[in-house]
């Protein structure tokens, strides 16, 4: 789908204040838009962060999982390079918007993510080397 009308679809939910399911459409070929379209990851996450706490995290977390691949080949225990976009578009974005905490600790937290699950690949990969 084009993000254009990705985005028309997310902000009429957003109208609804329905977050659980705007997060979940992030999750069906949406999540690419919280990198090409920061002013709405930064409405979403505002929108969140005035649920209540566990919700606000589960919510939280969840758009951070839909917004990264959610599959990827490994070869030697490395991910492929062609899988490596979300980490570099999320490098670029929290430099882009330093200036703002909301966008900043968004994507820093992406990058956060991806370096654990690169590390458990690497982690794993050892292991079934040593034997």
């Amino acid at each position: 789908m084009r993000p254009d009308l990705a985005e028309q679809l997310l902000r009429a939910e957003l109208e609804k204040a329905d977050l659980a399911k705007i997060v979940d459409l992030t999750g069906c070929g949406f999540g690419s838009l919280m990198f090409e379209r920061p002013a709405l990851a930064r409405e979403l996450l505002l929108r969140i962060a005035d649920e209540k706490p566990d919700q606000s995290k589960d919510l939280r977390t969840k758009l951070i999982w839909n917004a990264r691949p959610q599959s990827r080949s490994i070869t030697n225990g490395r991910i492929d390079p062609e899988f490596l976009w979300a980490r570099e578009r999320a490098t670029e974005l929290a430099e882009a918007h330093r200036d703002d905490p909301v966008l900043r600790e968004f994507y820093l937290e992406i990058i956060r993510h991806e370096d654990r699950e690169a590390d458990f690949h690497r982690m794993r990969h050892l292991q079934e080397l040593a034997g």
